[in-house]
């Protein structure tokens, strides 16, 4: 069965149950105000 986050049953086979998100890079450009996530418009974050 196809669920949520892909196939339950090739999910329970890795014992996962929730969503796993990976980037090599992230960049930062909100649209309208982010509150306290304001500091990292326009941060560009990359790994090595």
């Amino acid at each position: 069965m196809i669920g949520k986050y892909g196939n339950n049953k090739i999910n329970k086979n890795f014992g996962k149950k929730t969503q796993e998100l990976c980037a090599s890079k992230i960049i930062f450009n909100f649209k309208s105000d982010s509150g306290i996530l304001n500091y990292l418009n326009g941060k560009e974050i990359q790994s090595l």
